[in-house]
């Protein structure tokens, strides 16, 4: 098939269904060595045709002390901070909600505590301040924050 695509009849040309396997290129997920249909080599291309060294929607594969450089496994960050604060305004809004029954507050409360959600997102890839501890605690406090309100 010219172009190395497949395509079913009924579909029309424009759909693409899988790009041919080369010589010595292996199907994905298969254990034996050598090149791979991922682009990741010189010579073999990508599912867009795009050469291996030359594609950059790629990133190079991270290994843990890699990883440890890049800062993943910091806990003390900016948007880490702001999770733990959104954490502690929990007992704040149930206790405008409840206690004091200033519902006005603990709305405006529950407004801020919504937008600090996007604010930390935005800081911690802004800033490549994404860590693993982050990746757990802030879908924890959405679901405590959505769980109380």
């Amino acid at each position: 098939m010219p172009g190395g695509t497949a395509c079913s009849v009924g579909d029309g040309p424009a759909r693409r269904l899988s790009r041919v396997k080369g010589v010595g290129e292996k199907a994905r997920g298969s254990s034996s060595s050598g090149p791979t249909t991922g682009g990741t080599e010189r010579g073999t291309t990508g599912h867009d045709g795009v050469p291996g060294p030359d594609r950059t929607d790629q990133a190079p594969a991270v290994t843990g002390l890699e990883a440890a450089a890049a800062g993943t496994d910091r806990i003390l960050t900016v948007p880490n901070g702001i999770t733990l604060v959104r954490l502690a305004c929990i007992p704040l809004f149930l206790w405008l909600l409840f206690g004091a029954d200033r519902q006005t507050a603990a709305a405006l409360l529950l407004g801020v505590l919504g937008a600090t959600d996007w604010i930390d997102g935005f800081v911690a890839r802004r800033y490549h301040q994404v860590s693993t501890v982050g990746k757990v605690l802030d879908p924890v406090a959405d679901r405590v924050l959505v769980v109380t309100a």
